[in-house]
């Protein structure tokens, strides 16, 4: 279905199990407001998120954000968010899959995908652009596992912004079809890994 909301801290959706997985499928979600995120999961297990257009405004207005003690799966279709701190897509998981269509995000410190997990990482994106200051199209960090990132187009403008920012203690892959940069102490990519 679909989820529209006005108003300080008025996520579209929000599940929480404290026990077991959450399982999400949405339609399009549109939230205005600081701190409104778009999709939120927070699970002991698990958390698969299937989304469709997911649109945030606002500060702190993450477009899909999960939490998880488990396997996480994220697919969208596609993610807009326009605020600072607000990133399209938020994941703190143990083994972490993100499959995104379009991500756009316009405002300081927000990424288009940021996935930190003690696992394994892959992430997989059509095109991602970020405007504004310390923001990464793909930022990933693993301490235990692999990383791999495949990208289309990456489009990252603003001072200290980067295309792909990768980290883990074991093998890291990454393809991008391009990656574009602008501002300054801006890069196109890193990884980083002790393998």
């Amino acid at each position: 279905g679909e989820a529209a909301t006005t108003g300080y801290s008025s996520d579209g959706i929000r599940a929480r199990a404290y026990a077991g997985s959450v399982t999400i499928a949405s339609g399009s979600i549109t939230t205005v407001g600081n701190g409104s995120v778009g999709i939120a999961a927070n699970a002991v297990t698990g958390a698969t998120i299937g989304s469709g257009v997911v649109e945030t405004t606002g500060d702190s207005a993450v477009g899909i954000s999960a939490i998880s003690g488990g396997e996480t799966l994220v697919t969208s279709e596609s993610v807009t968010t326009t605020g600072a701190m607000a990133d399209a897509i938020n994941i703190v998981g143990i083994d972490v899959t993100v499959h995104s269509g379009f991500i756009s995000t316009v405002g300081d410190t927000s990424d288009g995908i940021y996935v930190t997990a003690s696992g394994p990482i892959a992430v997989t994106s059509e095109s991602i652009d970020t405007t504004g200051s310390f923001t990464v199209g793909v930022r990933t960090t693993s301490t235990s596992g692999t990383i791999s990132v495949a990208s289309g187009a990456i489009a990252a403008l603003g001072n200290y912004s980067a295309g792909i920012i990768a980290s883990a203690p074991g093998a890291v892959s990454i393809t991008s079809t391009s990656i574009a940069t602008e501002g300054t102490y801006a890069f196109g990519m890193r990884a980083v890994s002790s393998d």
